[in-house]
């Protein structure tokens, strides 16, 4: 059951994108996706989305723990993925959305109640700050860090703000996304399927 009724909009395009884009993957269509196979995990039980915020010691944004609810724990979702709780998408080293957030606090003497939701490839995230009320969501660049002046606050070349609020952020992630995949069903018409061939070769 969705919480919130005007996050019903956003939760029916999640579905509907995910269902399309998985027929897509069936078809071998296109090859963008790190796997067709992982483009959705399933929703994730009311009782792990508590136990993570129990652990990470605050609340996640109220949309994001629905998408996961309703939705999936994770995934495709979102160019270039949606990182899901414990044990379920994660990046390409292992780390899901947990594992991700403290392995930046390990380093980053400012981070707190962050999280990481969504990994970008090339040293860059994009990460919610759980403090603010309307979930502002930042820009971690990764390439840019210095560690003699970044550690003990941001600095604008490596902390950039995305969007004002996550319920901004995700619409807007939707919208980019949709437009991708219209790009590669009309691109993969003319190309063959290639399972090798990662996200970043399509854009």
């Amino acid at each position: 059951m969705i919480d919130d009724p005007s996050y019903h909009d956003i939760i029916e395009r999640l579905k509907a994108q995910a269902a399309s884009a998985s027929l897509i993957a069936d078809k071998r269509l296109s090859g963008w996706w790190h796997d067709p196979e992982s483009y959705l995990f399933p929703t994730a039980a009311p009782e792990l989305i508590s136990a993570t915020e129990s652990e990470l010691g605050f609340a996640l944004p109220p949309l994001l723990k629905a998408v996961y609810r309703e939705v999936g724990n994770g995934g495709q979702l979102l160019a270039p993925g949606l990182l899901g709780l414990p044990g379920v998408y994660d990046t390409k080293d292992g780390r899901d959305m947990v594992s991700s957030s403290k392995a930046m606090a390990s380093f980053l003497a400012w981070w707190e109640q962050f999280v990481v939701v969504c990994d970008r490839g090339c040293s860059m995230c994009s990460c919610i700050d759980c403090t603010d009320d309307d979930f502002s969501v930042y820009r971690w660049d990764g390439n840019k860090f210095d560690e003699q002046t970044a550690v003990d606050e941001p600095s604008d070349d490596i902390w950039e703000l995305e969007a004002n609020t996550f319920d901004e952020w995700i619409v807007e992630e939707l919208r980019t996304f949709d437009s991708k995949l219209d790009s590669s069903v009309r691109t993969a018409a003319h190309q063959p399927y290639n399972r090798k061939r990662r996200w970043w070769q399509f854009w």
